[in-house]
């Protein structure tokens, strides 16, 4: 790629620059303001929004823009806030925001949110931890709802975030 999103991140948040491999350089684009290290970052395809779970347990869409070049306002802002139970997510390339969330005790769900965070479609899984893929236009989703942690029982599910159809795949696949 000729342009690069780069996180310099501290206990004061997030410095978020912009690298550009074809001219060797950099500009810085804002602050995320948090506390603590992120651990978990997801770009959209554009670099202009970031998914990030935070170190307190929220989950925020960042809009980071490009430093104002494009009269977009330049500094990063919260565009949404998302249920804290993330696991993991991505977006898709209308610029929605599709997660995955949940535990054994409430059981999976799929939440679908449209580019400003408005919650569009919600996908029961049933029970069970999980972690997921996104393919760009579909998720891959891998519930686990084991009783005995010693016996495997990985159900697949092909969500479709468009029409809310989620379909089990042959219960020998495994998500690795």
């Amino acid at each position: 790629p000729v342009r690069l999103r780069l996180f310099a991140n501290d206990d004061s948040g997030a410095d978020v620059f912009d690298l550009r491999a074809d001219t060797r350089t950099t500009a810085a684009l804002g602050h995320l303001d948090m506390k603590g290290v992120l651990f978990n970052l997801t770009a959209s395809p554009a670099g202009d929004r970031v998914l990030a779970h935070e170190p307190d347990g929220a989950v925020r869409v960042w809009s980071i823009g490009d430093g104002g070049a494009s009269g977009d306002g330049g500094a990063p802002r919260v565009l949404a806030r998302l249920p804290r139970e993330q696991m993991c997510g991505g977006f898709l390339p209308d610029g929605r925001v599709a997660i995955a969330h949940g535990s054994v005790q409430i059981g999976a769900r799929v939440q679908i949110y449209s580019p400003a965070g408005e919650l569009e479609r919600a996908i029961d899984l049933g029970r069970g931890a999980f972690s997921c893929v996104i393919d760009g236009k579909r998720l891959l989703v891998a519930v686990d709802a084991r009783p005995n942690p010693r016996q495997d029982h990985q159900q697949l599910w092909l969500v479709d975030p468009d029409d809310g159809a989620a379909r089990a795949l042959d219960p020998r696949m495994r998500l690795l």
